[in-house]
């Protein structure tokens, strides 16, 4: 008789076609099971599970004697989900070997992975995962739990890049920010130009552009600098000038694309800075996707 705090002896394999994927790309998996003993499986099941991590803000909980305040939660929500019950009420005999197959597409509007920077001990991101269970009768359960990536949709490779502009004027200046396109994958280069037309004289202890991503998930936000290079240092500009300056920022590694959804976001910017002495800066910024 199985005991409930024993595992039936079993050889216990889930495999998966493979383990990185595009929106309309197919996965399949397999469950094999070579039972040693005889036992009985209520229900065998795979689930396929996108769960969006996040941190969500709890207000008037007491902290301490004193009184009470903020506290950050860790929270998970399932984005989606996708059952295949595999086994319903099965007898397994010793020796006869079982598997089962299960195919899965990856919905077209399917959120990529993302794994974003810890908040306060609290793991926040996009998570897919391949999930397999069996239920056993009097006996500790199988169990198997596989992560997958889930890649931003392909582009199309043969596509020529078209630029994306931003413009922005105050009673100093005129600024305009061009990127020479408007997506980036890992390991880019993000070539553009900041242009600004003088409106009255101004004093500058440098000029730069940078590369930072934004991420919010749930009521966290916190921007990432990435990269940046100063263009021009220690300058006067005159009224009527108009100046140029080219710039490159490296992408580097991605580990959180570009993405949306009602809790979440992760954003990249490029932003092109005129930095003044003792006073307020001079900026201007561009939305860039940044794929994987």
């Amino acid at each position: 008789m199985l005991s409930r705090f024993r595992r039936p002896a079993a050889d216990f394999r889930v495999e998966l076609s493979e383990t990185a994927f595009r929106p309309g790309d197919d996965l399949q998996v397999r469950v094999s099971l070579v039972p040693r003993d005889g036992f009985q499986v209520r229900r065998g099941r795979v689930e396929i599970l996108c769960v969006e991590s996040y941190v969500d803000r709890v207000d008037n909980v007491r902290t301490s004697s004193y009184g009470s305040g903020t506290r950050k939660l860790g929270l998970t929500h399932i984005r989606n989900r996708y059952e295949k019950v595999i086994m319903d009420d099965v007898r397994l005999r010793r020796g006869l070997p079982r598997s089962f197959d299960v195919d899965w597409t990856v919905p077209s509007d399917a959120v990529p992975t993302a794994a974003g920077a810890s908040s306060d001990m609290n793991d926040v991101g996009i998570t897919w995962m391949v999930r397999t269970s069996l239920d056993v009768a009097g006996a500790r359960d199988f169990n198997d739990r596989q992560e997958i990536t889930v890649l931003c949709p392909a582009t199309d490779a043969d596509e020529s890049p078209s630029p994306v502009v931003a413009e922005d004027a105050d009673e100093e200046c005129a600024l305009t920010l061009t990127l020479n396109e408007g997506i980036a994958r890992p390991s880019d280069a993000v070539e553009g130009s900041l242009r600004a037309e003088l409106l009255t004289d101004m004093s500058l202890s440098e000029v730069r552009a940078e590369l930072f991503r934004v991420e919010v998930f749930g009521y966290v936000g916190e921007d990432y600098h990435e990269d940046s290079v100063i263009l021009e240092s220690d300058l006067e500009l005159r009224r009527g000038e108009t100046r140029e300056w080219r710039f490159q920022l490296k992408i580097g590694q991605v580990h959180s694309p570009s993405l949306r959804t009602e809790l979440s976001s992760v954003t990249w910017l490029v932003r092109g800075v005129l930095a003044k002495r003792m006073r307020l800066d001079t900026r201007i910024e561009q939305e860039i996707r940044v794929v994987v």
